[in-house]
This record gives C-alpha cells, structure tokens and sequence, in this order.
C-alpha cells in the first residue's frame, strides 16, 4: 500500500494505493481558522498510471511556492500589507509586521518541510520499486 500527500493553495490531498487497483482520494479543505472538512472518493484505477512519479510532475511539485498571498491569508491580512511589511524601514510605505507573522512563518514553513519530505518519499518509492519515469504525461 502507498499513501501520497500533498498541499496545493487551498487544500490538502492525500491519495492512498492498493492492490488491485484500490485508489481512494481524501482533499481537506478549509483555512487556519476552520475545521477541515473531508471529502473521501473511492475509484478503482489502474495503479501503474497514476502512482508513479515523473519527471513533470516532480519538478512541478519541487517549483511550487509560497507567496505573498499564502502569507496575507495565512495572517487575515491584505497582500499590500505584507508587501508594505517588507519594504526597508525608510521607506515611506513600510508598515510594521502583522501580529502574529512569527508563528505564522514557522507553520508555513513547516508546510513546506513536510511538502517536500513526501516529494522526496515519494521520488525514492517510485526509484526503488523501478517505476519511476523519465517522459512527461
């Protein structure tokens, strides 16, 4: 059995494979100040077309960042705060950092840590198991 996850804007995905083609499909959807709410989508596929990695599909999830916009949101406040947040201090538009910007950089980027630890994860079981492909698709 292999269980892949990972984080895209605004939800998680996780995908878990079976024997026999099992497939089933959880996406949690919600923000900081929500409770996540999951949706569950069971299909039988064929393994060997979706549980392998390639090349397109790695290097998309190794390119993926974050942005001004998942921090605004991350911290309930506007992307031109953030922007104005980052300007030098001498600066005629810089504004002080929202509140609480400390902790909610250390659980984005704990996000991030676990983004590409599962990317790694994943790299290595598609490797090991021989299935790893070089062609984009």
């Amino acid at each position: 059995m292999s269980i892949v996850g990972y984080r895209e804007r605004d939800g998680r995905e996780m995908k878990v494979w079976g024997p026999n083609g099992f497939e089933r499909s959880y996406t949690l959807v919600g923000s900081a100040s929500l409770k996540y709410v999951c949706s569950i989508i069971d299909g039988e596929v064929l393994v060997n077309r979706t549980a392998y990695m390639n090349f397109k599909s790695a290097t998309d999830r190794l390119f993926s960042r974050i942005d001004h916009k998942d921090l605004a949101k991350a911290l309930g406040v506007s992307v031109a705060s953030i922007r104005q947040a980052r300007l030098k201090p001498d600066a005629l538009a810089h504004r002080s950092p929202p509140l609480g910007w400390e902790n909610a950089l250390v659980r984005l980027a704990n996000e991030r840590v676990r983004h590409f630890r599962e990317l790694v994860e994943e790299i290595r079981g598609s490797s090991k198991t021989g299935h790893s492909s070089q062609r984009d698709g």
